[in-house]
């Protein structure tokens, strides 16, 4: 990692001269042969740039790249996966700013800015001043550390999603600073961790975890991977920090209180972390009704919770019906690799692949076409001539 000068002091301030100049900052190319990913290191706040307390403050962060596979073999960096609800798509941005340093000397600053959504400026104002933000913390967050508008380094990055999570030293799960979600958070801190515990504080503790846990954030599909692929889960909820697995104990128990999309999460994550045997197909019966922006994320978005899905490449220039016929296919050969296969038995994977289909958006005059279609074993090539006719590109 290119860490030199980076806990030097900033030098100039980010004044209104310099801001008035300055550009979208510029993404060079990561290496792929080396599975190379960019990393944050959020600046803590200080008076020559933000306005203590005020949401009007900037953010300032620096960017380094580091090698996940590297050839001189060096000691990874340690650095934190952050797990969040991107928010809403046409919402106003916020921009925050990017200190680069060291160029033609030690001292030289080069600022640059990228525009961000709400949810995640707020997790850098809540966390920049927060214990555990320290001069050698680094941060993998996606809306940052790809660049959003080329197709070929998403494509790239996503492939990379269960390395890059498998690698955190941990995950910090961001629920949002809502005032609900905060007074819940501090209520749970007060009450779980009361070692005089009575029956008025489990059921405080108990209130605390169901709005938690119904947060929108576990509904989103890109989070389950976030969190089971990783050693340890810490929830930030405005300046409050709670061990994950303090909410796993509490809320396995709430089936009645709790969504049932936190409800698979949490069971995957106390009772099949390690991912042992875990199929697409049961993924996909989970997971696949979770929020998510692009269809294609129905799929790619749970690639990194099985093992076996080398036939699937990721690749967003696809059309939304190339890509749900690469997930039958695993489908379908995941089925016949478990059960065998049998002249005209009737197919399990077709059942999985319809419910794909309609959290894919397909047409209704499609989805009605498909389901009307025998559930044979080869079901997947009576589909395909109807498929071709759909080329619908988001």
């Amino acid at each position: 990692m290119s860490t030199a000068n980076a806990n030097q002091s900033t030098g100039r301030s980010l004044s209104s001269s310099i801001i008035a100049g300055l550009k979208p900052y510029m993404y060079r190319p990561l290496e792929t042969e080396t599975k190379e990913i960019r990393l944050v290191q959020v600046v803590p706040s200080s008076k020559s740039w933000s306005e203590a307390g005020s949401t009007t403050g900037k953010i300032v962060f620096r960017m380094f790249r580091e090698r996940l596979e590297s050839p001189l073999q060096t000691k990874p960096v340690k650095y934190v996966g952050l797990s969040y609800a991107w928010g809403a798509k046409n919402a106003p941005l916020r921009r925050v700013y990017v200190e680069e340093v060291g160029f033609a000397s030690k001292d030289e600053r080069n600022w640059t800015f990228i525009d961000i959504r709400e949810n995640l400026f707020q997790f850098l104002w809540h966390f920049r001043d927060s214990i555990s933000n320290s001069s050698d913390t680094y941060i993998w967050i996606d809306q940052l550390c790809i660049n959003q508008k080329d197709t070929s380094e998403r494509n790239h990055q996503v492939q990379l999603m269960k390395c890059i999570y498998q690698g955190a030293h941990e995950v910090t799960t961001w629920l949002g600073s809502s005032p609900d979600l905060k007074e819940a958070a501090k209520r749970f801190c007060s009450y779980y961790y009361d070692f005089a515990t009575t029956e008025y504080t489990k059921q405080m503790a108990d209130d605390a975890v169901a709005v938690l846990l119904n947060d929108a954030y576990f509904s989103r599909l890109w989070i389950v991977q976030e969190v089971l692929l990783v050693r340890k889960v810490r929830v930030l909820c405005g300046i409050h920090w709670i061990e994950f697995f303090d909410l796993q104990q509490r809320g396995s128990g709430m089936r009645e209180a709790v969504s049932t999309c936190a409800l698979y999460l949490i069971w995957d994550s106390l009772y099949n972390r390690s991912g042992a045997g875990r199929q697409l197909a049961t993924c996909i019966e989970r997971y696949t009704s979770n929020q998510c922006e692009d269809p294609r994320d129905r799929l790619y978005g749970l690639l990194g919770l099985v093992q076996d899905t080398n036939c699937i490449e990721v690749d967003y220039a696809r059309p939304v019906s190339v890509v749900f016929y690469d997930g039958v296919k695993a489908l379908y050969t995941e089925y016949y690799r478990d059960n065998g296969y049998f002249e005209g038995k009737t197919a399990g994977y077709v059942a999985t692949a319809l419910k794909l289909a309609k959290n894919m958006e397909m047409p209704d005059n499609l989805l009605r076409k498909l389901r009307e279609l025998e559930p044979t074993g080869d079901w997947i090539h009576r589909m395909a001539p109807l498929l071709s006719q759909w080329r619908w590109r988001p």
